[in-house]
């Protein structure tokens, strides 16, 4: 599957994440859902690398909210519907945490 190709699918499933971020998600092995898909959300929050949620006033796009987050200075993993996380739908790792570790090796790689 073309990184293009999985980068539709990730973004039908409901979450977006910075683009620098998408090698980091496509290095996992599974899928990735969005938590209790049987209760929908009207706005999105952002959902920081120590896993915390945080709502951002309105009714932004994904991208307004992920700008948003970085604005604030907030470690942004990843934007969600909001009260929603992100885990591996096979081993339920949560999805903040595969990217902070993600980002801690390619940071290492880079020295």
């Amino acid at each position: 599957m073309s990184t293009e190709e999985h980068h539709t699918t990730l973004s039908e499933l409901g979450f977006h994440f910075r683009d620098e971020d998408l090698s980091i998600i496509n290095a996992y092995v599974g899928e990735w859902s969005v938590t209790n898909p049987e209760h929908p959300a009207n706005n999105y929050w952002v959902v920081d690398t120590d896993g915390k949620g945080h709502p951002v006033s309105g009714h932004g796009s994904p991208a307004q909210v992920l700008d948003e987050g970085q604005r604030r200075g907030w470690q942004v993993a990843y934007v969600a519907p909001y009260g929603h996380y992100v885990e591996g739908k096979e081993d339920a790792i949560p999805l903040h945490q595969w990217i902070l570790e993600g980002r801690r090796k390619n940071k290492k790689g880079m020295h």
